[in-house]
């Protein structure tokens, strides 16, 4: 299936939404009378942007040396396990190479009874024995004169070589009592380093809310202020609207109705309403805005009914490919069907011609008698 919009298609979609969206803001400030009339305080928005990007940059310093520690920890921590890695190699090494120099098969002190060789030797009899003549002699010059003393001598090796591992084994117990200190006293110092970046990180978070405070503090007092000044200045001009009806001639008839306070205001008390040329000026005005907004939303329409068009005759487009493509993808299908048919067909005509013309002859019983006797 191909895609119902295009990367065309999108950047269009997103350009007519982003104008509605701008002229959407546009309406916004026009209808905003205070906005229009008054302004906005760009210097705090300004200052409030400044401190905003101020504590993202803290937020991220502080991140980033975060992160820096973390990772210092994690390459300590892969050396160390590294470290314990090879000293366990090593251990094992030199277990092994102890086990090849010192603990042969042939050393074992029940070796005499397992060794493949013993029937070869002599029997070892008793010298005293009167019962044996001098053809009888069972140990000659350089023989051992007591039959247990090379199993005593074995013995006291092996004790010695016990003792030996046993040393060997406390100084690799020491040795490893002394990585696990130094790994804990590590450890610790780690952790009296995480304290002290904690501690100093909560002396900031400290200031900062303190700052915040007085910050807080200062804004309610301009803003109480600001508030004070308000009320003071709506009070004077009630004073003064007071002295102006205590003042003005409001009893006169005055048809125009003109105010003192502008050429462009009009007296409450002494209008007496618009003239009639005013008033068809009005009526005029409103009839032009009535044609305009007939207009625009004749060309809203005229402008929705090609996208609506336009977006109709792309899918039909897509629609067209995507059956075309269905075609071909079902004809390429049918074909493949029919080779493997073809093929199929093949192989049978071969099995069948070489079990009719190749494989046609059979063993028969005599052939198979042959086999397990001890003249063919």
């Amino acid at each position: 299936m191909f895609p119902l919009m295009t990367a065309d298609d999108f950047k269009e979609a997103a350009k007519r939404t982003r104008f509605l969206q701008v002229e959407e803001e546009r309406r916004k400030r026009i209808f905003n009378a205070k906005q229009r009339l008054i302004g906005i305080d760009y210097a705090a928005l300004d200052e409030q942007i400044n401190e905003k990007k101020e504590r993202e940059r803290q937020e991220k310093l502080e991140e980033e040396l975060w992160n820096k520690k973390v990772e210092q920890n994690m390459n300590m921590v892969r050396m160390m396990d590294k470290q314990k890695e090879a000293d366990r190699q090593q251990s094992l090494k030199e277990l092994n190479e102890y086990r090849l120099q010192f603990q042969k098969f042939e050393d074992r002190r029940e070796f005499d009874l397992n060794d493949p060789v013993a029937y070869k030797t002599p029997l070892v009899l008793d010298p005293k024995d009167k019962r044996f003549g001098v053809s009888s002699i069972t140990r000659f010059e350089g023989d051992e004169d007591d039959p247990g003393s090379r199993a005593k001598l074995q013995l006291e090796q092996q004790h010695v070589w016990l003792q030996q591992q046993m040393m060997e084994r406390n100084q690799q117990e020491c040795a490893r009592r002394a990585a696990d200190l130094a790994l804990e006293e590590a450890e610790i110092a780690e952790g009296l380093r995480f304290r002290a970046l904690r501690d100093i990180e909560e002396q900031c978070r400290r200031e900062q809310i303190k700052k915040t405070a007085l910050f807080n503090k200062a804004l309610a007092v301009k803003k109480m202020q600001e508030k004070y000044e308000e009320m003071k200045k709506e009070a004077e001009d009630i004073e003064t609207h007071k002295m102006n009806v205590l003042t003005a001639n409001l009893h006169l008839e005055d048809g125009g109705g003109q105010s003192a306070l502008g050429p462009n205001r009009k007296s409450s008390s002494t209008y007496k309403g618009m003239s009639l040329a005013e008033k068809e000026e009005i009526k005029a005005i409103q009839l032009h805005q009535i044609s305009e907004g007939r207009d625009r939303r004749r060309a809203e329409e005229a402008e929705e009914k090609a996208w609506n068009d336009y977006q109709m005759g792309l899918q039909q487009s897509i629609r067209f490919i995507d059956m075309k493509h269905a075609a071909e993808v079902a004809r390429h299908e049918a074909q493949i069907r029919q080779e493997n048919k073809n093929l199929l067909e093949e192989q049978i005509a071969r099995k069948q011609f070489l079990d009719s013309h190749v494989y046609k002859n059979k063993c028969s019983e005599e052939y198979f008698k042959q086999f397990n006797k001890s003249t063919r």
